[in-house]
């Protein structure tokens, strides 16, 4: 049967006001696997990417995307919009063009977001004056120029926020990679970011290639001396970068919602304990290691982050390697790498990855060392656990619901989700619930339609945040890690996260048993949102309901002869904008801002009602013993 989801009331996080919580009293813990079942699934905007370089030109292009993976990377490129950049040395007329950017080279791009959109795939983004990738170094036009195309490109970027994962900067230096260039110096680039960040939305993150650009781009700067090449020249990075220092401090203070939203890229992603420049090796001349690790910590909690993985060369310390990542990746909330730029890493069959043994440090990921592939035979891979931990993962760790409801109820659902990947999710994602009707029959379940109910509580999915790594190293006088082979930390938090959601059955609803699931999904819109980026848990994947997009948490069945069990919200607001105040005293219950109050016992009968105008204390001296449910407006 079908009922439609406009007789749905909307989602209410609900409390009682009155002795204990009759929910919590009669809760029943679903009979559920709360493994992690170790499979490796997609879930939106982290994993392994693909990349694809496109060459946009001033007339309109048709570009189909690279559909190798549902996580992409967007090496976009526009010298021809730069007279500066060359495409081939023996023909001085084959070159760009300084102009702005064409209406239909973004309607080019726009049709590419498309695309991806209709593939249900989200894109991570980078433009660059680099002609096809391929690693040439001051090809952009003058600075002003630059920073028109941010501008222009920016309003795509807000247009199409919901595909794209994440912007990396891009537009200086070779790959977009910040470097060689002479225009590719954290002055000139600090600049570029801070007309990026001033003309996005502020849930669209962005970040540059090295925190030194960050750090300008953002203003922490105690100094404005400028030497003649265009660089600060008394700038003190162990006071305006260290999160620990009152100044850094005094200035995050002020930059609002940027400084949550801003984070970096990486293109060699621990090839060396520098990075290949990400960090520098002095916290009093530059951006160490620790500094800005400790700013993605503290800061970047929902912002993506990763890159190329890459190899060390001789004399440098080799931690491109699971244990390093185990520890230092929950701190910086690694979220995406380069599947194919990593191959040595990645590839099947040898890479370093595929063969290195992973010993975790956390209890939490025991079955990592000895897990059984598809084929029965034991396995231990360091590529699967960094695979499975890029980003988020959710694990449903215990579900209660009350069995039995009468119509109209309040379904309330008290979860425990723990989230053990690296980082958090980097997208605001609204949460509902889906109802389908059970019915069993000769060991056969069929299911009905499936029934939608909005959200309108405070849940936020981003809120399960990941495990809390301390580090407990060794530094050297330098401020960096003494000895990167021996990297010391600790779990603090191990990403267990308590969850209610409530939700508000309507009276018309027919008797029966039905399934719960829970959905987390970009738009909150099924059926018409075509499951775009929902979110799977890593539960047992029957679990997980292909259909709807949403994620297996328990059953109850509706009954005639059930309790209605209502509630209060937790805070209400009033048309004269007051919050509803109850406060209990044993014997009495006061009541601020609230025009009525009406207290009923578990099975739905009311035991009392009455009109309210200011402060009301009302005595609760001849009602029952028991638990209450109270109802105000």
């Amino acid at each position: 049967m079908f009922i439609s989801k406009k007789t749905f009331g909307a989602l209410t996080v609900a409390v009682l006001a009155v002795a204990t919580s009759a929910f919590a009293a009669s809760a029943v813990l679903q009979p559920l696997d709360y493994t992690d079942q170790l499979q490796s699934f997609y879930n939106p905007d982290r994993g392994f990417y693909r990349p694809q370089v496109i060459h946009f030109r001033p007339e309109t292009i048709e570009v189909e995307p690279y559909y190798k993976n549902r996580l992409m990377h967007l090496r976009a490129e526009i010298s021809a919009f730069s007279s500066n950049a060359v495409w081939d040395a023996s023909d001085p007329t084959a070159h760009g063009t300084t102009q702005d950017l064409t209406e239909a080279m973004l309607n080019s791009f726009r049709a590419y977001l498309d695309k991806i959109r209709a593939t249900n795939s989200t894109v991570i983004v980078r433009f660059s004056y680099d002609p096809w990738y391929n690693g040439k170094g001051n090809m952009e036009p003058p600075q002003e120029w630059i920073l028109k195309h941010v501008k222009q490109l920016s309003a795509v970027f807000n247009e199409y926020k919901d595909v794209i994962t994440f912007v990396e900067q891009g537009m200086y230096g070779p790959f977009g990679e910040q470097h060689t260039s002479t225009i590719s110096n954290p002055l000139y680039v600090g600049e570029g970011l801070a007309t990026l960040l001033q003309n996005t939305d502020d849930d669209v993150d962005v970040g540059p290639r090295n925190p030194s650009v960050l750090a300008r781009g953002l203003g922490f700067s105690p100094t404005t001396e400028v030497n003649a090449a265009g660089d600060t020249t008394a700038w003190n990075y162990n006071v305006s970068f260290n999160v620990n220092h009152p100044y850094f401090k005094m200035k995050a203070d002020s930059l609002g919602k940027d400084i949550y939203r801003a984070g970096f890229y990486n293109d060699c992603y621990v090839g060396t304990e520098y990075d290949y420049g990400t960090w520098g090796g002095n916290c009093n001349s530059s951006v160490c290691r620790e500094e800005g690790v400790a700013f993605m910590e503290n800061y970047a909690h929902h912002v993506p982050y990763g890159g190329e993985a890459c190899s060390p060369p001789n004399g440098y310390a080799k931690i491109n390697t699971a244990k390093f990542i185990s520890y230092e990746a929950f701190r910086t909330h690694t979220s995406y790498l380069n599947y194919e730029h990593t191959w040595a890493l990645t590839k099947p069959d040898g890479g370093e990855w595929r063969l290195e043994e992973f010993h975790p440090r956390d209890t939490i990921d025991k079955a990592y060392e000895s897990y059984t592939d598809g084929d029965g035979v034991l396995q231990n891979s360091a590529f699967k656990y960094i695979d499975d931990h890029l980003g988020y993962r959710y694990i449903l760790r215990r579900s209660s619901m009350m069995d039995s409801l009468g119509p109209g109820s309040l379904l309330q659902l008290d979860m425990k989700i723990q989230n053990v990947g690296f980082g958090n999710m980097t997208k605001k994602r609204p949460v509902t619930v889906v109802l389908r009707s059970v019915t069993e029959s000769a060991g056969d379940t069929v299911y009905g339609t499936p029934l939608e109910l909005k959200q309108a509580g405070n849940f936020d999915p981003q809120d399960i945040l990941c495990r809390k790594v301390v580090l407990k190293s060794a530094f050297d006088a330098n401020g960096n890690i003494a000895d990167y082979s021996n990297v010391q930390s600790e779990t603090v938090s191990d990403g267990i996260n308590d969850v209610k959601v409530a939700a508000q059955l309507p009276d018309t609803l027919p008797e029966g048993k039905y399934a719960v699931y829970l959905r987390i999904s970009q738009y909150g819109n099924w059926p018409a949102d075509s499951n775009y980026s929902v979110v799977r848990f890593a539960n047992d994947s029957t679990y997980y309901d292909k259909e709807t997009g949403a994620n297996y948490v328990g059953s109850f069945v509706l009954s005639k002869m059930a309790p209605v069990v209502t509630a209060i919200p937790a805070s209400k607001i009033t048309k004269g904008g007051k919050a509803i105040r109850l406060e209990n005293h044993g014997q009495t219950l006061t009541v601020q801002n609230a025009r009525r109050v009406e207290i009923f016992d578990l099975m739905g009968h009311r035991l009392m009602a009455q009109d309210l105008q200011g402060t009301t204390t009302i005595s609760l001296k001849n009602l029952p013993r028991t638990s209450l449910i109270i109802r105000t407006r």
